[in-house]
């Protein structure tokens, strides 16, 4: 980061003896390696063309593999760093079903011969996500499970939004009716959380209001209403509520983190806008648009003048990267980087989405085995997300049954 580099003062060596030694030498052996990189991440690398218009089923449908393979034995949260909090463990457990089931459908509108596989393995990650153990983290921040509270005004908005998500995907791939009760019951409950703050939003944790948390349980609502009636009036009253209450009046932008009535603990941040980019395309497509063109403008740059993507901090701001951000790479956040491409492909953006996908190459480093393709420097989730940021697209009716069209 920026505000950790110190440069030399003059006269003072750039290098210590050791790497000066090396440097003899290793210039021609870094020169072979980053040529050999660059080699790798052409050979795997997906254009925007292909992207966008259909070449890329083979890398989309080899991610896939490696995920529904991982997921048959593995809840999401046993490749997560050595030292993350067991509530982190959780959110990423839980996000990683909720992100591998938003691609099975928008994989399935592209392959209607995948939707059968993909609705059954949703079916299980719901029952999963219903586990104690998936409700851990959410149920001890709270001291009460949201499942048994969902008529109480606390909002478990981290792990409702996420189930909702899942639920939403099952109808979407053509489920049967088994959680239809549970899927009503949950967006009422939603709603009424919501509904009860003056800006329209509720509680991930106590105490704790976070705006992408926020977006993500309105997108499971409109989903459930635009599968009932093909609209969503809850979603078009919170977007109104939005424009007029929680944008950030300097920028124009979605506030990372606020409290129930609207003030801001947090200001825009890139892995926040990043996420929003996605999940604001299933509530309001314009409203998406605006606000991707917010997040390009403030978040947008460069890593060592090289590599393009979402930096955390707007510019001219200096601070460390956390859980939600990931490791800052000269000042870019990977989460946020990562959740862009989906903004990139529901605005048609392919010039910006040509940079994200070089950038997830370089960054992620492709691997593939046994017909299994994944990034080797993420975790499960990472694979999970940028699966279903690639595959984004508008979800239509066409698997509903009958009598819910």
């Amino acid at each position: 980061m920026a505000s950790g580099i110190r440069r030399p003062s003059k006269g003072e060596p750039v290098v210590s003896g050791g790497l000066r030694r090396w440097g003899r030498g290793g210039g021609s052996a870094a020169l072979g390696l980053l040529v050999v990189k660059a080699l790798w991440v052409w050979g795997f690398r997906v254009s925007a063309r292909e992207l966008l218009d259909g070449g890329a089923q083979e890398d989309l449908m080899t991610r896939r593999a490696y995920l529904l393979h991982r997921l048959a034995f593995q809840k999401g949260e046993g490749d997560s760093p050595a030292g993350l909090p067991e509530k982190f463990r959780g959110e990423w457990a839980l996000g990683t079903l909720s992100m591998s089931s938003t691609a099975m459908v928008q994989m399935s509108l592209t392959d209607p011969d995948i939707r059968a596989e993909s609705r059954d393995r949703v079916a299980q990650w719901i029952d999963e996500a219903r586990t104690p153990a998936l409700q851990r983290f959410d149920t001890r921040a709270w001291g009460r499970s949201a499942l048994d509270t969902l008529a109480e005004p606390e909002g478990h908005l981290g792990y409702l939004g996420h189930l909702n998500l899942l639920l939403a995907s099952h109808k979407y791939l053509g489920g049967d009716h088994r959680f239809d009760a549970l899927h009503r019951r949950i967006t009422e409950a939603l709603r009424a959380k919501l509904e009860r703050s003056p800006v329209g939003v509720a509680e991930t944790y106590p105490g704790e209001v976070y705006v992408p948390d926020v977006v993500a349980a309105v997108a499971s609502i409109a989903l459930y209403e635009k599968a009932a009636t093909g609209d969503s009036p809850f979603a078009r009253r919170w977007v109104a509520r939005a424009r007029k209450r929680l944008l950030d009046p300097e920028t124009g932008a979605l506030p990372f983190s606020v409290d129930l009535k609207g003030r801001r603990r947090q200001g825009p941040r890139g892995c926040g806008m990043g996420w929003n980019s996605y999940y604001l395309g299933f509530i309001d497509p314009e409203f998406n648009r605006e606000q991707y063109v917010v997040m390009k403008k403030i978040f947008a740059g460069r890593a060592g003048g090289i590599v393009q993507g979402i930096r955390e901090w707007p510019r001219g701001v200096h601070r460390g990267g956390d859980v939600d951000s990931g490791p800052l790479i000269g000042g870019l956040t990977p989460s946020g980087t990562g959740f862009a491409i989906a903004g990139a492909v529901l605005n048609d953006d392919r010039t910006f989405l040509e940079e994200l996908l070089k950038t997830s190459e370089w960054a992620g480093f492709t691997v593939q085995w046994k017909g299994r393709r994944r990034y080797l420097t993420a975790p499960l989730v990472g694979d999970a997300i940028l699966l279903s940021m690639k595959s984004a697209r508008p979800w239509d009716n066409r698997y509903l049954p009958r009598d819910r069209r």
